[in-house]
């Protein structure tokens, strides 16, 4: 009897473990199941995620590209400071450079030619740069020259006509028209404006020590 017992026990014992197997692997299963569901919706967050940051790098790159077209087409369209490229001829920055007409005539009737060749060349060079509202780069290469032919044509040929007094008036009036320019920054129409305007009075200054004046003509 006791034999019976044990050969049925023997074979009832693998059944058992082969069912704990199983049962063993459904459990795996199940729980490589729940990991695979809970991949999916994490797999299908970061899809979207990528899609709608790859829209919003793409709408930043074009609305950058657009910024950029926009900013060219000002730079061609505008002039340095940022105006519009042509000015009118009753704006300062424009008709102050007609007054460098008067030393210029002044430098004429005193025999001075190329003094009066000078100022004139950098009132023309200086209407030019300013009616085009510094828009265009040789104008302003232009401009500097006109500036620097004036002062060498005028300067050295009534500087010795100066008396001390006359010489410390006209080194004023030079820091003045430098200290104008210096601030432009600030507002470029009203401080290079007083620029032109200090430059017409230093010029005038000048003329004033030539044998005829500008007083000559109202006398």
């Amino acid at each position: 009897m006791t034999a019976v017992v044990t050969a049925a026990a023997r074979a009832v014992r693998p059944r058992d473990a082969g069912g704990d197997d199983g049962d063993a692997r459904k459990d795996v299963g199940g729980r490589e199941k729940a990991v695979g569901a809970k991949k999916r919706p994490n797999l299908a967050r970061k899809s979207v995620k990528f899609v709608v940051e790859s829209v919003l790098e793409a709408a930043e790159n074009t609305f950058s590209l657009w910024s950029d077209v926009k900013k060219a087409l000002r730079a061609e369209t505008h002039g340095e400071h940022g105006h519009q490229c042509k000015r009118s001829c009753v704006e300062p920055l424009v008709w102050t450079n007609f007054l460098l007409i008067v030393p210029a005539l002044m430098y004429y009737l005193n025999g001075f030619t190329m003094a009066c060749a000078g100022v004139i060349l950098s009132s023309s060079l200086s209407f030019l740069y300013h009616m085009y509202a510094e828009a265009v780069h040789w104008h302003l290469v232009a401009d500097k020259i006109g500036a620097l032919a004036a002062f060498a044509s005028t300067v050295p040929h009534v500087a010795p006509l100066l008396s001390p007094i006359g010489l410390m008036v006209a080194c004023f009036l030079v820091c003045l028209a430098f200290w104008f320019k210096h601030h432009q920054d600030h507002n470029y129409a009203v401080y290079h404006s007083l620029w032109h305007a200090s430059i017409f009075v230093g010029q005038v200054f000048l003329t004033l020590h030539l044998d005829f004046t500008l007083l000559h003509l109202f006398a």
